[in-house]
């Protein structure tokens, strides 16, 4: 039910069929999210409402450069493996992580993350597809990556694998070994790949 098509937030229901759809000015990027985050959030999110609201701290504080704020939906043993042919970015530590953003944003004051498809959430976790954006001496950069990200049990982000968007299938067997290995609540069995993102593939 997640998923943001050209300033399009599309809402689909079980069954994979469209319901709801705004329409945004292509410039108006941020009220395009805003709006998708807030009816996932009334909506497939809610059962999972502690993970959800954990990263949506992380990407208001990350777009507000509120380190702070950051620092606290993340554990200090923070594990980021990258999967990418070119692995840049396997860190092992939340201090390492802001050091990294905070390059990031000295040479790119604009750039952020966002969040364009969750495929699948519960409990503990999420996958997702996302990229950093932002521009370099004149000229706009996109970054996309797909991320499987973990939860400790105080709801803080403690580990990330992410991959090219090319190596979708690597990182959903990712999310379900951490599943399929982990101690959880029953009620995490309900999640399932995202309605949106099933009714975009028919």
């Amino acid at each position: 039910m997640r998923s943001l098509l050209t300033a399009f937030p599309d809402e689909v229901d079980q069954h994979g069929d469209s319901i709801a759809g705004v329409l945004f000015d292509p410039d108006d990027l941020d009220a395009a999210y805003a709006e998708l985050d807030r009816r996932y959030a009334a909506g497939e999110a809610a059962p999972y409402a502690r993970t959800w609201e954990t990263f949506q701290r992380y990407e208001r504080a990350l777009a507000a450069r509120d380190w702070e704020e950051l620092a606290s939906v993340i554990d200090p043993d923070l594990v980021i493996e990258d999967h990418f042919p070119i692995r840049l970015w396997t860190l092992h530590s939340r201090d390492e992580f802001l050091t990294n953003v905070r390059m990031l944003v000295d040479l790119a004051p604009d750039i952020t993350e966002h969040f364009d498809h969750v495929l699948a959430l519960d409990d503990r976790r999420m996958l997702l597809v996302a990229q950093w954006v932002g521009s370099r001496e004149g000229g706009r950069f996109e970054i996309p990556l797909v991320a499987v990200a973990v939860l400790g049990p105080d709801a803080r982000i403690q580990r990330v694998d992410i991959y090219n968007p090319e190596q979708l299938d690597a990182a959903r067997a990712r999310f379900e070994a951490i599943g399929a290995s982990a101690v959880r609540d029953p009620l995490a069995a309900l999640a399932r790949p995202n309605a949106a993102t099933a009714a975009m593939d028919r």
